[in-house]
């Protein structure tokens, strides 16, 4: 495992070298996770000669994309840091931030689906069936207040919670059957972000307490590399596919958050906060600092964003006869970044490889195509 660790971690820092040095529109994780999927896809390797080292980063990174959702937890809990804004201006934020990420969901999954049953019916033309569809009292209240004051600022006690509330929340999905609306991830903020303003604590307490958990996020996204180069030949095939459902999704998603928000009353700022919110956190904080938007805003309408495609994505998807776990992924990854991928990464391998296709492409296509559009929108 520590071996593995050290690629993972080695790949995260050569992608952040390479982000810091040229500039280059995506994080650090996203380009390490490209450099990893890069160096094995290219990687010639038989059975008998499988090196120990690839046994051991698979199996790593397997258990954190598998837990993945645990590690947004933390950020997400930060959506109480922004709860006066939220209030303010809740019906246009509501509207455009569900209407938004569902169009997006149903445009990208739609597109890819349509895509993927055209290659198979041309392939199914030219050389037999194409490939199928995956089924997929006051003296004690002193003395404990006094307890917590104590332990609150101790990162083991927010630790403890943070992984005791992602495991009520697994709990609480299985007894549910597996339903999605019953999302661990947002089970685990829930609860968390309740303690947090329960007992008065600071966020920002709350948060370096946890940076553990936060960390490990880095390698959990260069990790997607693996699914990614095991489905390498997948995704050659459907590149054209993944092209036009990613621009289509993406281009989706600015524009009716931009609409929605101004169609319901929400001020000028709102809407270019709500651009961006599809990309991967970073990128859409960015994008949104550069627009005239309020970047904080934005992470937080992008992690509610993942939350709302992780929740309903899968169903509506099923209901609208997208079967394939390739649609899946891809839309998860373009309308809901990395909370919604987790939740198909922990269900799928082809998934996965594209969710990792979507969180990557997308984070540079919005950070073309939202100032292009925050231009022509004055």
């Amino acid at each position: 495992m520590i071996p593995a660790l050290l690629v993972l971690l080695a790949c995260e820092l050569a992608g952040n070298a390479l982000h810091q040095m040229l500039g280059l529109p995506v994080p650090g994780a996203v380009i390490g996770m490209s450099i990893l999927a890069a160096a094995l896809a290219f990687r010639k390797e038989s059975a008998s000669t499988r090196s120990p080292i690839i046994a051991s980063l698979e199996q790593t990174a397997e258990t954190l994309i598998r837990h993945m959702g645990l590690l947004f937890v933390p950020a997400g809990v930060g959506l109480i840091a922004e709860i006066g804004v939220l209030r303010s201006e809740w019906l246009p934020i509501a509207v455009g931030l569900i209407g938004s990420t569902l169009l997006s969901l149903a445009v990208t999954g739609l597109v890819m689906h349509w895509s993927i049953r055209r290659g198979a019916a041309i392939a199914r033309h030219r050389a037999g069936p194409g490939a199928g569809l995956i089924q997929a009292g006051p003296s004690p209240m002193i003395a404990i207040d006094h307890l917590w004051n104590s332990l609150g600022t101790a990162p083991l006690l927010w630790l403890v919670v943070t992984l005791a509330a992602y495991t009520a929340g697994n709990a609480l999905q299985r007894a549910c059957g597996g339903s999605t609306f019953a999302s661990p991830v947002l089970v685990a903020i829930i609860i968390v972000a309740a303690i947090v303003v329960v007992t008065r604590t600071d966020y920002r307490d709350y948060f370096a307490a946890t940076q553990f958990i936060n960390f490990l996020l880095g390698p959990a996204t260069v990790a997607l590399a693996i699914p990614l180069a095991r489905s390498a030949r997948l995704v050659k095939e459907n590149l054209a596919g993944v092209g036009l459902a990613l621009f289509a999704g993406s281009v989706t998603s600015t524009i009716s958050g931009l609409g929605l928000v101004w169609l319901f009353g929400g001020s000028r700022t709102v809407a270019l906060s709500m651009a961006p919110k599809a990309a991967t956190t970073p990128i859409a904080a960015a994008v949104s600092s550069q627009i005239g938007g309020v970047p904080a805003l934005t992470a937080a309408l992008a992690i509610v964003g993942g939350i709302v495609a992780a929740v309903v994505g899968r169903t509506m998807l099923t209901r609208l006869n997208v079967n394939d776990w390739r649609a899946h992924g891809l839309a998860a990854g373009v309308a809901g970044s990395g909370i919604a991928a987790a939740q198909v990464t922990a269900r799928s391998e082809p998934g996965a490889a594209f969710a990792a296709l979507g969180i990557g492409l997308n984070g540079v296509l919005v950070g073309i195509v939202v100032p292009l559009v925050a231009q022509f929108w004055k």
